[in-house]
């Protein structure tokens, strides 16, 4: 079997702009890259905070000049980074999305399948399911309110994920019931699951933080304990995972 390293980043977003966040976002990937990790998930709309409202107008594509200094990191550090960003669909429709920017200089993209009450006001739901494929493990990804659905967790289970991967924005109010779905998704299909989650106010929301990883029994094996901007660096040889928290310099 060989070693899987992956990191969660917790951390803050600026208000539709995406050059600051880019510069925010290159903090985590230059350190997790340090600790040689395969792949870092940055939270649901990274890249321009969680702003319904208005990020019509902030669309991020895959060619976007504005990701180079990331695409950079991913291909020197042969790191996959995921971030969170407003697309367009192939029909011209606006996605909640999740860019994968590859070490071979490619970009997969995913988009959030089911949506929250109010996003269908800005947002088209994504219609395709997303699985990266790492050392011996596959990845499944999901943003936010697919959790809630658990035929979301099902389908990543029966194409073989063996880690159900979530960008979210998770509030105080919603945070024990959305962490035992994603501890129940372990436990049932023995899928490891971890989410990203924001660190500082956005779209109105105040996150929890606390972002997590339940092992694919359900047990939580690493939580930041608060708000804090870090990372959770999480590597597995054998069947273990074996989690540090580091904090990045702001």
């Amino acid at each position: 079997m060989h070693k899987i390293s992956i990191a969660i980043a917790q951390t803050a977003s600026v208000k539709d702009d995406i050059e600051a966040n880019v510069t925010h976002h290159k903090k985590y990937a230059e350190a997790a890259a340090d600790y040689g990790v395969q792949l870092i998930i940055f939270p649901e709309l990274s890249l321009t905070g969680y702003e319904p409202e208005s990020v019509k107008d902030f669309i991020v594509s895959i060619d976007d000049k504005r990701l180079i200094p990331l695409k950079r990191i991913a291909r020197n550090s042969c790191m996959v980074i995921v971030v969170g960003a407003p697309i367009l669909s192939p029909e011209g429709k606006l996605n909640i999305g999740a860019l994968c920017l590859l070490p071979d200089n490619t970009v997969k993209v995913y988009a959030k399948q089911y949506l929250h009450p109010g996003e269908e006001l800005h947002f088209s739901p994504g219609t395709k399911d997303c699985i990266l494929k790492l050392a011996d493990e596959k990845i499944a990804l999901a943003i936010c309110a697919d959790i809630s659905n658990p035929e979301h967790a099902r389908k990543a289970a029966k194409a073989g994920a063996t880690i159900y991967a979530v960008s979210l924005l998770l509030s105080y109010n919603g945070y024990e019931k959305d962490t035992q779905l994603l501890r129940e998704y372990a436990s049932e299909y023995k899928m490891t699951t971890l989410m990203s989650n924001h660190s500082k106010k956005t779209g109105g929301y105040v996150p929890a933080g606390r972002s997590a990883i339940w092992d694919e029994t359900g047990r939580l094996v690493a939580e930041l304990k608060g708000i804090e901007e870090a990372i959770i660096i999480a590597e597995k040889e054998t069947n273990t995972w074996n989690c540090k928290t580091v904090t990045i310099d702001q």
